[in-house]
């Protein structure tokens, strides 16, 4: 189970890259982002998400949240943050990213190798 909600953290990561473009309403990010949980099973261990700004401390704004009435604009930049929790464990997924017309550019390294220890 823990190796399960570990690679759908990073589907639901990879998700939201994948929704970043400019002219988006935040809040339907924020919004299908929560649906993406639920509609695989992890409503309940949705914790937040799926962005926020960058800058000099934890989790600034602005928010991508389901209340954020504003589109997306080119030059934006973001942090794609993605939590899953359970009862015993949890998981982040985390990097930069900028707006560009047509989707998002990576400001960080892309995960590599997963590896699994047993």
């Amino acid at each position: 189970r823990r190796k399960e909600v570990v690679m759908f953290g990073l589907e639901a990561h990879r998700w939201t890259i994948q929704q970043v473009k400019a002219g988006v309403t935040a809040s339907d990010i924020a919004k299908n982002f929560y649906q993406y949980y639920a509609d695989n099973g992890y409503k309940d261990n949705f914790v937040y998400g799926p962005l926020h700004g960058t800058g000099m401390i934890e989790v600034e704004a602005p928010w991508v949240e389901t209340i954020s009435d504003y589109a997306l604009q080119p030059n934006m930049t973001f942090q794609a943050d993605t939590f899953i929790s359970t009862d015993t464990f949890g998981v982040r997924w985390e990097k930069g990213i900028a707006v560009t017309e047509n989707g998002c550019d990576i400001l960080s390294p892309e995960i590599g190798k997963l590896y699994e220890l047993v």
